[in-house]
């Protein structure tokens, strides 16, 4: 596995998010009662009536949910910032775990009254946690990558329907035209009307789609290089207007030039305007020149 790698977005976007925080609870609850695992090791079983053991392990599970729940909080905020790698993903498991071992041992020590010293009960949780929550974890991981592989091929089979019409001489596409974006490992990662996608932006090794969702525009985080996506977006009526920016030539207003440079206007006020550099301003001036 390439840790350098994006996470899959259906491993950390909201809705999946609740689902496994959802049966993460519940199978957890589950298994601590009903297998009272590790012989004893995880609590002193034997100094608490079934139904007090019981009621701590709800509170001691609903502790790690609430930890779990500020982490992919946080974690989804960074995702809107900066892309989250697999490396970046196992790390915040990781400090995840050491947080609901910390929890856990504080409420061994003052809920239980745990008799045995806060480091040995720390010590115990960093090897219960995690077995715990391999197996929710893996089981969820898989569903989501099963829903979303069964999502791209529905999609794809949409697509086989839909009339696709090639663009001449830099004029925008036929509202039919659907632009599939392809990761660099030949993932689909995204399916958008040619008319409601305002430009692309470069980010280092990632492109920002930046598209009309109801009136908004969105931001798609894209693995991939500009020089594919401009061979693949220039044949529908995109144009490259700068090194880190090919826009949607149809979506243009105006072309101005002020002491900064020369500046396109996309005519939306949730979109900033575009740079035009010197290496492409002849060429986007000539098509503004052809479509007068």
């Amino acid at each position: 596995m390439n840790i350098e790698k994006k996470v899959p977005d259906y491993l950390i976007n909201r809705n999946n998010t609740i689902l496994y925080l959802i049966f993460v609870m519940f199978f957890s609850i589950l298994f601590v009662n009903v297998f009272t695992p590790f012989q004893g090791a995880w609590y002193n079983v034997g100094d608490f009536p079934r139904s007090q053991l019981f009621f701590f392990s709800v509170i001691i599970v609903l502790g790690g949910v609430v930890v779990m729940t500020i982490s992919r909080l946080l974690l989804g905020l960074i995702n809107r910032k900066m892309p989250i790698t697999v490396i970046h993903f196992s790390a915040w498991l990781v400090i995840e775990m050491f947080v609901i071992a910390v929890l856990y041992a504080v409420i061994c020590r003052l809920g239980l009254q745990d008799k045995r010293s806060f480091y040995l009960i720390f010590l115990r949780a960093m090897v219960y946690v995690p077995l715990i929550l391999v197996i929710p974890t893996v089981i969820s991981y898989l569903f989501f990558s099963l829903r979303e592989r069964d999502r791209l091929i529905s999609n794809l089979s949409t697509m086989n329907n839909v009339k696709f019409v090639e663009a001449k001489d830099g004029k925008s596409a036929e509202s039919s035209e659907i632009i599939n974006f392809i990761d660099e490992k030949n993932e689909l990662k995204l399916s958008v009307r040619a008319d409601y996608i305002y430009y692309v932006e470069a980010s280092d090794n990632y492109v920002y789609i930046y598209y009309d969702d109801k009136g908004a525009i969105v931001r798609f985080l894209l693995r991939s290089s500009m020089k594919r996506q401009e061979e693949q977006l220039k044949p529908v009526g995109f144009v490259r207007c700068h090194r880190s920016f090919i826009v949607n030539f149809s979506k243009v207003v105006l072309m101005r030039k002020d002491k900064d440079g020369p500046y396109l206007d996309l005519g939306h006020k949730g979109i900033r305007q575009i740079p035009v550099s010197k290496t492409y301003l002849n060429q986007i001036t000539d098509l503004f020149t052809r479509n007068v």
